[in-house]
C-alpha cells in the first residue's frame, strides 16, 4: 500500500512533503485486535515544509492513499485511531494536522465530499522518537466518525450532508495546513499506527 504526494490541480501546492520509509499503514486494522504492549516495527514520518504565504495563506502539504480499503464489520466501527510520537519541544510550530477521508470513488463529475478532522499534537519534554518505542509511551489520537466534517474543496459543505460511511472508505490523507498564517515552517509527525475501532 503506497501513499502519494498530492497536488491540487487548480490551486498548485508550493509546500513540499514526504512520507517515509514506506507505506502507511501496512494494514488498516481494528484497534481491539491489537495488543496494547505490542512494539511497532516501523515508524512512518510525515515530513515537509509548510508555506503560510501560498494560496493567500491557505497553503497545505498532504500525502494521500487513494485505493479503496475494505474495513472489517464497518458498521460496528466508530472512530479512527492514530498512535503518534509526542512532538519535540524544540520542534517548529506546526502542531496541528488533519485526517481527511472520502467514502466515494473519485469522479470527474465535480467536487466530491471529503470528511476532515483536525488534531493537535502537543510538544513534550520527554519526546524521544525511537523505532523501539512501546505503544503505551505514545500519544493516542481518537477521531470519531461523527467528528469528521464534510467539506467541498477544503470549505465546509452545505448543511444536511450525509455522514461518513466507513463501508465505502475510498481515500485517506494526512495534511498539514497553515490555517491562514496560524502555523508555518518545517513539520515532522511520527506515526506508529493508524487503526479503526
Amino acid at each position: 500500500m503506497l501513499w502519494e504526494h498530492w497536488m491540487d490541480a487548480v490551486l498548485p501546492n508550493a509546500c513540499w512533503r514526504s512520507l517515509w520509509p514506506g507505506p502507511l499503514p501496512t494494514a488498516l486494522v481494528r484497534q481491539d485486535e491489537l495488543r496494547r504492549d505490542e512494539t511497532p516495527d516501523k515508524t512512518y514520518v510525515f515530513e515537509g515544509l509548510l508555506d503560510a504565504h501560498t494560496l493567500g495563506g491557505a497553503g497545505f502539504a498532504s500525502v494521500v492513499f487513494t485505493h479503496p480499503i475494505a474495513l472489517p464489520r464497518p458498521h460496528a466501527l466508530s472512530a479512527f485511531v492514530l498512535d503518534v510520537d509526542p512532538l519535540d519541544p524544540a520542534a517548529p510550530g506546526v502542531h496541528t494536522f488533519t485526517l481527511a477521508v472520502r467514502d466515494a470513488p473519485r469522479s470527474s463529475a465535480g467536487p466530491q465530499l471529503i470528511f476532515q478532522a483536525d488534531f493537535s499534537i502537543l510538544p513534550s519534554a520527554d519526546a524521544v522518537p525511537s523505532p523501539d518505542a512501546k505503544l503505551d509511551q505514545l500519544l493516542t489520537v481518537r477521531i470519531p466518525f461523527a467528528a469528521l466534517q464534510p467539506t467541498l474543496r477544503g470549505r465546509p459543505a452545505p448543511p444536511n450532508q450525509k455522514p461518513f460511511d466507513p463501508a465505502n472508505l475510498a481515500r485517506i490523507s494526512l495534511m498539514a495546513r497553515s490555517f491562514f498564517g496560524r502555523q508555518a515552517g518545517p513539520f515532522l509527525l511520527h506515526v506508529r499506527r493508524l487503526a479503526v475501532q
